[in-house]
């Protein structure tokens, strides 16, 4: 009978009677140096559960009592992004380990897959530093992290596996190791496991592991850095032709192009890729504390981008209805002021419900709805004083330019914008119109133009620092 796909639920009647202790076996999931990962059913708790089954010299000997205790260390481990152990055990004279199963890709199948937007692949890796974090916590070192070992389930949560090259910290080296002085590395991306100095994926080796050092928690911190370089900018940190040119770059810092990462983000990467230890983060959790933060920073700029965008919008609606007042015969009266004005404050209402109804309810956006709605009641305000106390229309219109000018300047501070020099131009064009009473309608529509421009100007500014944030990064 064949069997069930391991994609779909189990059903007790269809299943094999290729059975591995209680485990009944569906099919072969994976296979690497230490053992073969079998897709298995658990009869007593009814679950699905991945089953790695030592072979060759790790089910055996030193290596087998290794295995198990850092199984044993492991199964310790609860963390989200770490994949759990269930049972650590044996059958048929084999050690094996019943683990989480995890039906989704590896995390570089999950990244080649589509593109993927920087802040959601940094946010996984957040996730991933986690669990790192919490397996050091236990003494555990992985030793061979990179994206070919973490797991992406179909809840998109990263799950790091294959502590198969983990060693307890308190376990010293192979007795068996010793220098490796064969040739070159043709593929640095294939993972070592055999008697000799170096063991994991040259690739992703911290330079302390290539020189056959014990590996550390900072080892791990570099193995997680390169993966994360490698996953944002599309390419590895370090040249790879070989194993000396790979391990002269890392010593110099000779960094590959990183365009499109942000600067920050690519700042905290490149300290954990430092090729001394000490200079990198001090731990796991204040790397991921780091990006944490720059992701944050991130959100924060890309909201009130959008803030600052909104308000330009609505510093056009002010000048298109100065401009429409100035070049028509209307209006004619202080009454057909006090109209327009009523208008221009109508169109700025359903503006301000656009940008709550459409942007983030965030703090910059509050800012903004703060902004326009004290704009609006002044500029309201004003008009229905100055029509009361029976002001001419070149002096509601003067009023209503005060009134802004007086309002924008301190809403453009609480709002972040630097429009300084549209207020410092409009104020000769003001004193011009105080002289000449006839021009203060056309003092009035060029104030507002010089308020528009300001704003626009501000955040095409903000917005070029934002996109050309990751053109170059420091060394």
């Amino acid at each position: 009978m064949p069997s069930p796909s391991i994609s779909q639920p189990v059903a007790r009647d269809a299943l094999e009677a290729n059975r591995f202790g209680r485990f009944t076996v569906l099919e072969q999931a994976g296979a690497g140096s230490m053992g073969v990962v079998y897709a298995a059913y658990d009869p007593s708790l009814d679950r699905r559960v991945a089953l790695k089954v030592l072979r060759g010299s790790a089910n055996a000997g030193r290596r087998r009592d290794a295995v198990r205790r850092e199984a044993l260390a492991l199964a310790r481990v609860s963390h989200p992004n770490v994949v759990p152990i269930y049972e650590v055990a044996e059958a048929d004279g084999r050690l094996f380990l019943a683990m989480e199963y995890v039906d989704g890709p590896t995390l570089d199948t999950w990244l080649k897959a589509s593109a993927r937007p920087w802040t959601r692949i940094v946010e996984l890796f957040v996730d991933m530093a986690g669990g790192l974090a919490a397996a050091h916590a236990q003494g555990l070192v992985h030793r061979d992290f990179k994206p070919a070992n973490v797991l992406v389930g179909a809840d998109e949560r990263p799950r790091i596996i294959d502590f198969g090259l983990a060693r307890a910290l308190d376990e010293g080296p192979d007795d068996d190791a010793a220098p490796e002085t064969s040739g070159e590395f043709a593929r640095l991306s294939v993972a070592l496991s055999r008697n000799g100095r170096l063991k994991g994926t040259p690739a992703y080796m911290a330079p302390e592991q290539i020189d056959g050092k014990q590996p550390t928690i900072a080892s791990d911190q570099f193995n997680f850095c390169v993966s994360l370089f490698e996953a944002l900018s599309g390419q590895a940190p370090f040249p790879r032709d070989s194993l000396p040119i790979l391990r002269s770059a890392i010593a110099r810092g000779d960094f590959t192009d990183s365009a499109g990462v942000p600067n920050d983000v690519m700042a905290i990467v490149r300290r954990g890729l430092a090729a001394d230890p000490s200079a990198r983060w001090p731990s796991m959790d204040a790397l991921g504390i780091a990006l944490r933060a720059a992701l944050q920073e991130r959100a924060r700029l890309d909201r009130g981008s959008r803030a600052r965008l909104a308000t330009t919008a609505l510093v056009v609606v002010f000048a298109a209805v100065a401009f429409g007042a100035l070049f028509s015969d209307f209006p004619a009266t202080p009454l057909d002021f006090l109209f327009i004005n009523v208008g221009a404050c109508g169109l700025l209402a359903l503006t301000a419900l656009g940008v709550s109804v459409l942007l983030e309810k965030t703090a910059a956006n509050r800012r903004l709805t703060h902004g326009l709605i004290a704009l609006l009641v002044a500029k309201q305000a004003t008009a229905l004083l100055g029509y009361r106390l029976g002001m001419s229309l070149p002096q509601l219109f003067g009023a209503d330019l005060a009134t802004t000018l007086a309002v924008l300047w301190p809403v453009s501070w609480y709002l972040h914008v630097k429009v300084g020099w549209a207020f410092m131009l409009i104020m000769p064009v003001l004193a011009v119109a105080l002289v000449w009473p006839e021009s203060m309608a056309y003092a009035h529509s060029v104030g507002m133009f010089f308020l528009a421009a300001g704003f626009i100007t501000a955040d095409w500014r903000k917005s070029r620092t934002l996109r050309h944030a990751g053109q170059s990064a420091p060394t």
